[in-house]
């Protein structure tokens, strides 16, 4: 089943995210795998570039969870994701809060 982004491939300083196989293929070493919750969050990211969007939305969109709910699901999400797809996740170029 294909992600809801029109993306399929975003290409990244560390290597190409296949969307749809969830797999982040780099120039050395095997590919890392993403989980179906780290792709859909790039997914949304993706759809939505170059404006902050806010953890309520992502909340809401991405979890499917209803508006008053609170969670860290996007902060610990958002840590994994960053430790696959940035090359130094302290300093991160592309999932940047």
């Amino acid at each position: 089943m294909s992600p809801p982004s029109p993306h399929r491939h975003l290409v990244l300083a560390k290597g190409v995210v296949d969307l749809v196989s969830r797999t982040l293929a780099g120039a050395s070493g095997p590919a890392i795998h993403l989980t179906p919750k780290e792709r859909d969050l790039l997914a949304y990211l993706a759809e939505h570039p170059d404006r902050v969007v806010p953890r309520g939305e992502l909340l809401t969109q991405v979890w499917h969870y209803a508006p008053t709910v609170r969670s860290r699901a996007v902060d610990k999400t958002m840590v994994g994701l960053r430790n696959k797809v940035e090359r130094d996740p302290a300093d991160p170029v592309h999932l940047i809060t």
